[in-house]
């Protein structure tokens, strides 16, 4: 066996405590680093009266530390710029639990304190009664948040699919009665017994000397794990006046090892027959299938060798016909299945398993088709394999998105390589270079031949280890033996030779004739102005913030506000229209298979105010791209036969989405703010049936049908010389205006065609006054979802107000999260949200969406009524606003360094002629506390104040 080269570029080792670390010096984003600190721990090692623990202490490491007791963790991480949340954060899973600290603006105060808290997570938790006991209500609170159907049935689900196996009741978040009920000091001893060094790893990914960092780690000792937490008074700890505490001299932990439990892995059994679990409840409305391929893990040793490395890549071309086949079965006008996926990794919970898996969704009038279709694929791919087309589309697809990441190797963000080394340290994944991994997948892709990709498939499913899970509405007669009677069928079948499933015709047969370029000038931010021969205006940048990326972002002022509102199902449906029938010749079904080994991906948006076309694509595939981008204007495929397939998988898709109460309080409070909230709201399932597709195919040319009305934002690494014959090629070759309509029964009229795309005048689209109103639901799980919402219209929005509006939102988030979850645990789910719109007039909306126990919303919104009470008297605090800014401005610069940034401001700027670039920071710096409580005073007391909750009965 021959091992993979590390990457020289890693500073790895382990320290005297056993503690792993890597370190590397990475420059994008530039000037930050990030802290991982994984620990080798999760819902597995729990005892019976120990479920949930992991995840709890995974809570409490932001609840208190030696370094920095009480919240002050949070606040200073927030006060370099750091936000909670959204940059620092964990998660626990069944098998480790990881934290991490992005976006750490660089100094050496910032490192040493990023490690204090990386030392502090292993070994320096308070884990004070009191904190513990508000954090059980928030936990508690986050049982509810986690309720979902899908969460209730895989729970019952791995009773059976894990039987006599620990994972059959590990779920994360434990028992809810042991996490109401357990003792402080129940938590301090698995705290104890399970945080060490030598169960975790430090990652420290980012633009500082990678030398000197490892110099920092390493003088660092880390033998202060066995500490008793909660126990600053333990004989064996010292603590410097700095802060950082360590083992007093002669402490020797190798006396303490017969205290230390070892960490075992616990294992999933074979099965000869397949597993068969049938869930059903009350609040699933679609059916969901999954098929579970199970497999032994590689050998620790082997799973470092490029022979292992190998092996992975025939598994992963066999991923990628998988899903190419299934996609091309669901694309079909007969399809009885939506969305299908294969992915491989850890058999759900478990990592002691891998497993292949195959998910589904179907409407449940099609269970016996849709669940015979998928189960059949799988078997025909295992007896016959793949044909030498597929594979040879596959790798090409593959190989595609390699050289993409090899052209990307030096645009790498820090974070990226922090969760591959998580996957070293707790799966034994190798860490090659991007180099020598390119170079091996160059030289080895192409010598895969389909022979072993065949003979591999029919290894990886020779009739064992199956495991079938159906996820099913309540209402269903669906049981497992009429699961296994429909396997029956299939496996006495006699199971055809696949059907050829790749398509394989140019895009478009017969190229426009061209335009031109006529005129170019320099612009805002650093673009060049095209102006074409057919009215369109191209805005360039040309950029090196990704070395294999280019956007395209087409928009046109007028969206569904220019069309009567009873025209919101057809214009649902419109928005969609490519995505339905396909474009110019070429269905969905083929137009999937003609691209699904190119890097690049459009699609076409209808919003209320606004038209667009939003692209992404590689180098190599900018010419594809142009091509979707020009039939999407010019040749949108009228299908009638798709369109009534479309309809039956979007009600399926709706359904589902509506047993989610969030989002129906959304609908609420949008009913209650806006006059059009039917133009807001995403159509309800009910009204799909009613759509008429000439309608909605008529709205789409209509919004699509004037190039000219059209800025095509172009960003990214592409220099003007080449752009330009695609230009003239694709984009001035759009007809104006586009009225051939030969699909169609009924012509666009020339009115239609014509008539002028402007915004409407936005007055009186928000309802005036007040109103609070509740409405009472059927639950599985008991839950109150409150949404308040105050909405305000302005002349015309300055960039002031839109950073005024943002640092509210940030401070107000801070005094809900503050005062409604962490003081008292009232909820899980509490934040703030909002903005000010660019249009004219503007409209300043602020949100505050919060989840609680039901029956206790009353309580918890007069909570939030006290909070904005505070804010509109006395403003935000000087600290909140000040750790705000820190956060806006270290934002700034690093989405600077993007394509997605330029693009936006600049969309905003050609539809409202506002500079939301120039002079950002010093603006920021300038806003004061007092300003902001005017802000939010002026919003707040203006008189449109509007909350709905939605409750269990």
């Amino acid at each position: 066996m021959t091992y993979c080269i590390t990457d020289k570029n890693i500073r790895y080792g382990k320290l005297p405590s056993g503690l792993t670390y890597y370190i590397r010096h990475n420059e994008t984003p530039k000037e930050l680093a990030c802290f991982y600190l994984v620990k080798n721990v999760g819902s597995i090692i729990e005892e019976d009266n120990e479920r949930g623990f992991a995840h709890f202490l995974e809570h409490m490491s932001f609840e208190g530390s030696l370094n920095f007791p009480d919240d002050g963790m949070t606040r200073y991480l927030e006060s370099i710029g750091v936000r909670f949340g959204e940059e620092n954060n964990a998660y626990t899973s069944a098998e480790e639990t990881v934290y991490s600290i992005k976006n750490v603006p660089v100094s050496r105060d910032n490192c040493l304190n990023c490690l204090r808290i990386l030392i502090d997570w292993i070994c320096g938790l308070t884990l004070k009664d009191e904190a513990v006991e508000i954090e059980k209500g928030i936990v508690l609170e986050e049982f509810r948040v986690s309720s979902s159907p899908m969460y209730r049935m895989m729970e019952k689900m791995f009773a059976k699919i894990y039987e006599g196996s620990r994972y059959a009741d590990r779920s994360i978040l434990g028992k809810y009665d042991v996490i109401k009920n357990f003792d402080a000091e129940k938590l301090r001893e698995f705290y104890r017994k399970w945080s060490r060094p030598d169960l975790s790893a430090i990652v420290i990914i980012g633009d500082f000397d990678a030398d000197e960092m490892e110099e920092e780690v390493k003088s660092l000792d880390f033998n202060c794990s066995l500490y008793s937490a909660g126990n600053t008074d333990t004989g064996d700890v010292a603590y410097s006046a700095e802060g950082n505490h360590q083992l007093k001299e002669g402490y020797d932990i190798h006396t303490h090892s017969a205290s230390i439990p070892e960490r075992v892995e616990f294992m999933v059994a074979d099965n000869e027959k397949p597993v068969i679990a049938v869930e059903k409840d009350s609040e699933q409305t679609i059916g969901r299938l999954a098929l579970f391929i199970k497999k032994d893990v590689y050998d620790r040793e082997y799973i470092k060798t490029y022979e292992c490395l190998r092996d992975a890549y025939i598994v992963e071309l066999i991923l990628r016909m998988l899903n190419s086949r299934y996609m091309f079965i669901a694309n079909s006008n007969s399809a009885p299945i939506v969305d299908p996926y294969v992915s491989v990794g850890d058999f759900i919970l478990a990592k002691t398993k891998r497993a292949i898996d195959i998910w589904v969704d179907m409407d449940m009038e099609k269970f016996d088709t849709a669940f015979m279709t998928t189960y059949r694929e799988l078997l025909r791919s295992a007896e016959y394999g793949f044909s030498e087309t597929e594979l040879q589309k596959a790798k090409k697809g593959w190989m595609s998105s390699m050289q993409s990441q090899y052209i990307e190797r030096t645009n790498r963000k820090s974070f990226e390589f922090a969760e591959e080394y998580v996957k070293h340290f707790t799966r034994y994944e190798p860490i090659p270079s991007i180099d020598d991994e390119y170079a091996f997948a160059v030289r080895t892709i192409p010598e895969i031949t389909l022979d072993e990709v065949n003979n591999v498939m029919a290894s990886l499913y020779d009739g064992t280890n199956l495991v079938v899970s159906c996820f099913l509405p309540e209402s269903s007669v669906v049981s497992e033996q009429h699961v296994k009677d429909l396997m029956d069928i299939v496996d006495n079948e006699k199971i055809l030779r696949p059907d050829k499933m790749v398509y394989d015709i140019p895009l478009i047969s017969n190229l426009p004739v061209k335009g031109k370029v006529v005129s170019t000038e320099n612009f805002v931010y650093g673009y060049r102005k095209l102006v074409l021969s057919n009215g369109s205006k191209v805005y360039l940048k040309t950029t090196d913030f990704a070395e294999d990326e280019i956007l395209l972002y087409a928009v046109s002022p007028g969206g569904k506000y220019n069309f009567d509102v009873s025209m919101f199902r057809e214009l649902f449906a419109a928005e969609q229209i490519p995505e339905i029938g396909g474009l110019a010749v070429h269905s969905k079904q083929q137009l999937y298979s003609l691209l699904e080994d190119k890097q690049l991906d459009a699609s076409t948006i209808i919003n209320p105010l606004l038209c667009s076309v939003k692209g992404n694509c590689s180098r190599n595939d900018i010419k594809e791209m142009m091509e979707v981008v020009y039939l999407m204007f010019s040749s949108p495929r009228y299908d009638e036969e798709s369109f009534q397939i479309w309809k039956q998988k979007v009600m399926t898709m709706l359904k589902n989405n509506e047993t989610n109460f969030l989002s129906e309080t959304m609908k609420m409070i949008n009913r209650e703010v806006f006059k059009y909230s039917e133009f807001y709201n995403k159509i309800h399932s009910g009204d799909v049936e009613s759509i008429v597709y000439e309608k909605a195919y008529e709205l789409y040319r209509e919004c699509f049908s004037d190039p000219s009305s059209f800025s095509f934002i172009i960003t990214g690494n592409i220099q003007q010389e080449d752009l330009v014959p695609l230009l003239e090629q694709y984009i001035a070759s759009i007809p104006v205006p586009c009225i051939s309509s030969s699909s169609l029964q009924s012509p666009i009229s020339v009115r239609q065609m014509n008539r002028m795309k402007e915004i409407k005048n936005l007055h009186h689209i928000i309802i005036p006054g007040s109103s609070d109103i509740t409405s009472l639901k059927e639950m599985e799980s008991p839950s109150a979802y409150s949404i308040t919402v105050f909405t305000k219209e302005v002349p015309k929005s300055t960039q002031r107000d839109i950073v005024l509006s943002d640092l509210l939102v940030q401070t107000m988030d801070m005094d809900v999260v503050s005062e409604i979850r962490q003081k008292d645990g009232d909820a899980y789910m509490a934040y703030a949200d909002g903005n000010v719109s660019i249009f004219s007039p503007s409209i300043s909306t602020l949100y505050l969406i919060l989840q609680t126990n039901a029956g206790n919303e009353k309580e918890i919104n007069e909570k939030v009524d006290m909070i904005l009470d505070k804010y509109v008297r006395n403003g935000p605090s000087e600290d909140n606003l000040l750790r705000c800014k820190e956060y806006s401005k270290k934002k700034y610069n690093k989405d600077m360094e993007t394509n997605q940034f330029f693009q936006s401001k600049l969309s905003n700027y050609l539809i409202s002629g506002l500079d939301e670039i120039t002079s950002y920071e010093s603006l920021v710096d300038s806003i004061t506390t007092d300003e902001l409580k005017s802000y939010a005073s002026q919003l707040v007391l203006y008189g449109n104040k509007k909350r709905c909750t939605i409750s269990a009965e």
